[in-house]
């Protein structure tokens, strides 16, 4: 049984139908041909539908080069964008998708916000009757103290509203060199170590016999 979040001290978030629904992927592919070139590719996706890169990390050895890459794609493209992804020519080892309902916290925040709005109109007709020096200057570090608080829940707002407009995806692309995977290049190791121990088996048998 749904049990609904209680009302007091502020709107029931059930009814609310513009709901803040914050959306994340995180997607690996791995065994591409050309990592660069995949990555060009994932830019071409991203600039045909209004996104773009945060960051980027590249890291290489001795196996593969890989990209780490964090992107933001519009809300209402994120499917479509996981979904181009599959034309390229590699293996997708990893595809999750998160959703986070961030309505309260907004919702709060913005009550948050109006009270102290409403807040500094009250102490600033005060600020503008006050007569006394010390009154005075009362009067006006509460001001700051609200203003701060106030500019706080801004940003609050602004977050949210940012995070739920453009969802994020956090990408990784793989390509793995010398033609082999990590785990055929473990397997292709094991069984060269595994051919020279045998023969080194046999070597020490003939000695022994001779």
């Amino acid at each position: 049984q749904h049990a609904s979040p209680s009302n007091v001290g502020g709107p029931n978030v059930d009814v609310i139908k513009d709901r803040k629904i914050k959306r994340r992927a995180e997607i690996e592919i791995d065994e591409l041909k050309d990592v660069d070139a995949s990555k060009e590719r994932v830019g071409q996706l991203l600039s045909s539908l209004n996104g773009f890169v945060v960051s980027e990390e590249f890291r290489s050895n001795r196996n593969f080069d890989e990209y780490d890459m964090e992107l933001r794609v519009p809300a209402d493209s994120l499917d479509k964008f996981v979904a181009s992804l599959n034309g390229l020519e590699g293996k997708i080892s990893k595809r999750n998708f998160y959703s986070e309902d961030l309505t309260a916290k907004y919702l709060d925040s913005k009550s948050r916000k109006e009270t102290k709005q409403a807040m500094l109109e009250n102490y600033r007709r005060l600020l503008s009757t006050a007569k006394d020096v010390e009154d005075l200057l009362a009067i006006q570090e509460r001001i700051d103290e609200i203003q701060e608080d106030a500019e706080a829940m801004s940003k609050v707002i602004m977050k949210i509203d940012y995070d739920v407009e453009f969802s994020s995806v956090d990408l990784t692309l793989s390509s793995y060199l010398h033609g082999h995977s990590a785990e055929e290049e473990e397997t292709f190791l094991y069984k060269i170590t595994d051919a020279f121990k045998g023969g080194l088996y046999i070597i020490l048998g003939l000695i022994r016999l001779w």
